[in-house]
């Protein structure tokens, strides 16, 4: 059974996600699994570079390493090619300690309002 704070989480219209520092997914959120158009749980998992085109995903990778590198919040907006369409997002990035005490990343991402085709 969800809790409430994941009721508010896959609520939200933002894409919300964790991934570990190779960029396996560990948490999406409803709205990130409808942009994709797959289950929630056929992510989980899985690696991000296995949902996207290749050369979004390594420009994507390159927003991950600069802040597991840099441990530090940072922001990116790019344009990304999704089965429903492409969206310029919005993407706020922070580095989230995980279980094991491993570093990974952790993302909010909003669609930038007009830019859906």
């Amino acid at each position: 059974m969800a809790s409430n704070l994941e009721r508010l989480i896959d609520a939200a219209p933002a894409h919300i996600y964790l991934k570990d520092a190779e960029g396996r997914v560990l948490f999406v959120n409803q709205a990130t699994a409808t942009a994709l158009a797959q289950a929630k749980e056929e992510l989980i998992g899985g690696l991000d570079r296995d949902h996207l085109p290749p050369e979004q995903m390594a420009t994507i990778r390159d927003h991950d390493l600069a802040v597991l590198q840099s441990g530090t919040p940072q922001s990116f907006q790019m344009k990304l090619d999704f089965p429903g369409g492409s969206k310029t997002m919005v993407d706020h990035k922070f580095p989230v300690t995980l279980e094991d005490g491993s570093t990974g990343v952790g993302g909010i991402a909003v669609v930038v309002e007009g830019s859906s085709t």
